[in-house]
């Protein structure tokens, strides 16, 4: 696999992760709206940052 192979990989996965999280983070909205607060502040709590980090290369 070259460079640019690999390259184009790591973006791809950081696409996955970021629509994953953005599907997250619509149903915590959802749920903030219905009142459901805790299960919301759950869901959001469950996203992990280290993941974005590693992904991105920082």
């Amino acid at each position: 696999m070259g460079k640019m192979d690999k390259k184009a990989d790591e973006v791809k996965k950081l696409q996955e992760e970021l629509d994953r999280r953005t599907k997250l983070e619509l149903v915590a909205i959802k749920l903030i709206t219905e009142g459901m607060h805790k299960e919301a502040m759950e869901i959001l709590a469950s996203l992990d940052d280290e993941a974005i980090k590693k992904l991105s290369g920082e």
